[in-house]
């Protein structure tokens, strides 16, 4: 990507936001992010950004909308057909992995211990992505 990564973050977690970005600063110096405290937020956003973003991630366990939801609204907005939306979990059962694959995330992970890990795991991410 001659662009710079733009990625959309939606948490409803103040610390992880920060957490996030600093790992993007690792991986990606140049990434553009965006954040949401939840996923009517994010569906807000979405829906008049001229600029979508490339990926999507989103914590799992988070009040007001299940991502079932979110991922069949995010789909009816244009140009979002497509996007790559992972989800970041401390615990996902398996079947509920497989669940939200089957509905339209691209993949789930493992939420990391340290800024660097989740460097790392976000480098690979969207490393593999992008190749």
């Amino acid at each position: 990507m001659n662009n710079p990564i733009s990625v959309l973050v939606i948490d409803d977690d103040q610390d992880d936001h920060e957490i996030f970005s600093g790992a993007m600063r690792i991986a990606y110096p140049r990434a553009l992010c965006k954040f949401a405290f939840n996923r009517m937020e994010a569906l807000a956003q979405l829906s008049v950004l001229a600029n979508k973003p490339d990926f999507i991630f989103m914590d799992l366990n988070m009040p007001e909308m299940e991502p079932e939801e979110f991922i069949r609204k995010l789909r009816l907005i244009p140009d979002m057909q497509d996007i790559a939306v992972y989800t970041l979990s401390g615990f996902a059962p398996y079947d509920q992995m497989k669940h939200l694959m089957q509905i339209g995330v691209t993949k789930v992970l493992q939420k990391q211990n340290t800024i660097g890990q989740l460097s790392n795991l976000l480098r690979s991410t969207i490393g593999c992505a992008t190749s």
